[in-house]
């Protein structure tokens, strides 16, 4: 039975380390083809953030990826030091750079944020940089904690976004109304 079900795609849970995410429907073909693109994509390829990609199907019916467990709130302190308000606010003041999404953050607690996770993570530079570099809109799915998971890199707990699935293209296409 599935793990996770949602309305373009159900997630199984093939090993201790991989899933097996199985569209239902173009919309989840399609999110599946966007998250296989880290596969081509030498500097998301190269991110903590994402689970790994293991395989793809020949026409994105179906992508193997890292198994990673669902986070809670509490799991972001551990990773990041922040708490999940706090990982919010940043991620929403990074994408008011370059859109119309209101800054949360000032300028000082962002680099008090930034510096803090030189010492640590690495998390926050690595969520900014992908954000600012792919300018990824919308964010919705980045503020959903249910998006988030839990896994080990290099030893240590790390968050990484769950579903990347849902690009401006995808959304627009399949989600708009």
């Amino acid at each position: 039975f599935p793990i996770g079900n949602g309305s373009s795609r159900m997630v199984f849970q093939i090993s201790d380390e991989k899933v097996l995410k199985l569209a239902k429907n173009n919309k989840g073909i399609a999110q599946n083809e966007q998250e296989a693109s880290i596969l081509n994509d030498y500097i998301k390829s190269e991110m903590s953030i994402f689970p790994k990609m293991y395989e793809v199907g020949e026409n994105n019916e179906w992508i193997v990826s890292e198994y990673v467990l669902p986070a809670k709130q509490k799991d972001f302190k551990v990773a990041t030091g922040y708490d999940w308000t706090h990982v919010r606010a940043f991620i929403a003041t990074v994408a008011s750079q370059y859109s119309n999404i209101p800054s949360y953050l000032t300028d000082e607690q962002m680099e008090e944020m930034r510096d803090y996770d030189d010492e640590h993570s690495g998390f926050f530079h690595e969520i900014e940089s992908y954000m600012s570099d792919y300018q990824i809109t919308p964010i919705g799915d980045y503020l959903r904690l249910a998006n988030w998971g839990m896994t080990l890199r290099d030893g240590e707990p790390y968050m990484v976004i769950l579903d990347d699935g849902l690009s401006q293209d995808i959304y627009n296409k399949y989600y708009r109304r």
